[in-house]
């Protein structure tokens, strides 16, 4: 991989992790994101998920081109569990 497409490759994992880190912290506000508890954890561990699969790649603890599988299911994950937490979206409606 070139030096360039390593460092745009390393500004999305950071720019994926504060984003993950963001709405992380919006979950775990009460009532602000999530109608009950199930929806507020399904968003919580997403985020999580999410934000500890970007931080494990864009520090290179795990490396894409030799462990892809792995990464692409914990990512597919997080954003399965986003979807469902999502359905219990509360924003805007009181």
């Amino acid at each position: 991989m070139s030096t360039t497409a390593t460092l745009l490759q390393f500004a999305a994992e950071v720019s994926l992790f504060l984003v993950a880190v963001a709405g992380l912290v919006l979950a775990v506000r009460r009532d602000l994101l999530g109608r009950d508890r199930t929806a507020r954890g399904l968003l919580i561990g997403g985020f999580l998920v999410l934000a500890g699969s970007a931080f494990a790649e864009g520090t290179l603890t795990v490396d894409q081109a030799d462990e892809r599988g792995p990464l692409l299911v914990l990512r597919l994950s997080g954003v399965a569990l986003l979807g469902l937490g999502a359905l219990g979206w509360s924003a805007g409606r009181r």
